[in-house]
C-alpha cells in the first residue's frame, strides 16, 4: 500500500499518526492525574472515616459506662428509699 503513495502522502500519514499518538499520550497523562487525585481524596476520606469510627467507639464506651453508673445510682437510691420506708413504718 505504501508503494502506491507519494512521499508527501506518506509524510502526511506519518504526521497524522504522530499527532494521534500525542493526543493519546496527553490524554493518558490527564487520566493519570485524575486517578492520582481520586486516590488522594479516597485516602483522605478513609482517614476521616477511620477517625470518626474511633470517636464513635469512644462515645459508645462512655455512654455504656454512664449507663452502668446510672443503674448503680438508681439501685442505691432504691435501697435507701426502702430503708427509710422501713424506719417510718
Amino acid at each position: 500500500m505504501i508503494d502506491c503513495m507519494s512521499n508527501e502522502e506518506v509524510v502526511r500519514q506519518l504526521q497524522q499518526i504522530v499527532a494521534t499518538m500525542k493526543r493519546v499520550i496527553d490524554a493518558s497523562g490527564e487520566l493519570a492525574e485524575r486517578v492520582e487525585a481520586i486516590e488522594k481524596r479516597s485516602g483522605d476520606e478513609l482517614g476521616m472515616l477511620t477517625s470518626l469510627g474511633g470517636n464513635l467507639q469512644v462515645l459508645a464506651e462512655q455512654l455504656q459506662s454512664r449507663g452502668e453508673s446510672d443503674r448503680q445510682l438508681i439501685h442505691d437510691l432504691s435501697e435507701r428509699v426502702t430503708v427509710l420506708e422501713s424506719k417510718l413504718l
